[in-house]
């Protein structure tokens, strides 16, 4: 289904829910609509009469035409809004930021459709620098090499070109001190692959951050897309969840972004560098050697070993176990035909056979992490030559 079908398919639906309860309305008679929720992965149905039981049911009723009424008609429209924006400028009917979250949620539930199909969505947290220039609606510019702290990544329905003609490389780093770090120092024009792009999603990506490398994505489809993401199961997770444009606990791909791969942290890199690191005796606890690695003898006894960052490896907590597993669970079915998914549950499995883990900055840590940037960069271009 094209993406016009698509958008005419939710603005039918919108109506048939629309249609009746105005009708009603109009002849002054009672009006419902039923809403779906959803708890502990089971949907429920309610329906919510007007004038109904109580004042808080038809202040319910009245959100949820409300918030029908705005997707109807920024799908028609092909504008976006953000829920913070339905919030302000309706506090009169929404007590809080999350009764409208909740709404357009159970909104999207109800129509089965994902949430951004209803050109509601939330404000983007993801910030992004380099070589590039996005063109918005009504001529205007962004420039992505300006400040050292990145640009807020706008809503995708906003940008009309993205000019990436210097660009090399993409590089979505999970941790936002991080992509500090990297565009203070302004790698993304100093790297020895040549410039490039920086973004963060600041830890698990929101739905603008993951539209707008799918974004990037169909304007330059050749253009490396690689994730650095810490060695443990949220950084496997964050990784599929931008390759497979899904929120955490999904369980299936809203869409694969087939430009996106996964850089590292894998537990080769880990055993490679930390078996090339000479023991230190200035305080930090010595790096593991590959055999003591994966015997699991280098486990921390203490969570932080430095100022800077905690021990460089760490053993699997319980909870980590779970989401190892979900992770391996998620990507059984899309391994089968795709590479990357395999390659991600197979990184998940030694995980949990090693029952260890490590953060990004220990390979600051353990050398240079711009070194070992741009020797993987490079590797990476070279082969897309």
């Amino acid at each position: 289904m094209s993406s016009r079908q698509a958008s005419g398919a939710v603005v039918n639906q919108i109506e048939t829910i629309l249609e009746p309860v105005l009708a009603s309305l109009k002849l002054n008679q009672p009006a419902s609509v039923t809403l779906a929720s959803k708890k502990r992965g089971i949907v429920t149905f309610e329906e919510i009469r007007f004038p109904g039981r109580s004042p808080l049911e038809a202040r319910k009723f009245a959100r949820v035409i409300l918030i029908l009424q705005l997707a109807h008609d920024s799908v028609v429209s092909g504008t976006v809004l953000t829920k913070r924006n339905v919030f302000y400028q309706n506090q009169d009917l929404f007590t809080d930021q999350t009764s409208v979250d909740s709404l357009v949620d159970a909104v999207a539930l109800t129509l089965a459709v994902a949430r951004e199909d209803l050109n509601i969505v939330a404000t983007s947290k993801g910030v992004v620098s380099g070589r590039a220039l996005i063109r918005l609606a009504q001529n205007s510019l962004l420039d992505l090499s300006v400040g050292d702290c990145g640009t807020p990544i706008p809503l995708c329905g906003t940008i009309e070109s993205i000019v990436l003609t210097h660009a090399r490389w993409v590089l979505v780093v999970e941790k936002d001190a991080v992509f500090k770090t990297l565009s203070s120092t302004q790698y993304w024009e100093n790297a020895t692959a040549g410039p490039g792009i920086l973004v963060t999603g600041k830890g698990y990506p929101d739905l603008i951050t993951r539209n707008f490398l799918q974004t990037i994505n169909r304007f330059a489809p050749d253009l490396p897309l690689l994730t650095l993401t810490d060695y443990d199961v949220d950084g496997l997770n964050i990784a599929r969840c931008y390759r497979y444009n899904m929120d955490p606990t999904s369980r299936k791909p809203a869409t694969v972004n087939l430009g996106i791969s996964w850089l590292g942290i894998r537990t080769s890199q880990v055993v490679d560098l930390a078996s090339s690191i000479s023991p230190s005796t200035n305080g930090h606890v010595p790096a593991p050697t590959g055999s003591r690695f994966f015997r699991g003898d280098f486990i921390s006894k203490d969570p932080i070993a430095s100022t800077e960052c905690r021990d460089p490896i760490n053993g699997l907590t319980t909870r980590d176990r779970k989401v190892a597993v979900t992770v391996v669970t998620t990507l059984s079915d899309l391994a089968a035909t795709d590479q990357a998914a395999a390659d991600l549950k197979s990184e998940a499995q030694r995980m949990l056979m090693l029952g260890v883990k490590c953060e990004i900055q220990w390979l600051d840590e353990s050398g240079n992490l711009l070194s070992w940037l741009d020797r993987e960069l490079l590797r990476v271009c070279r082969a897309d030559l």
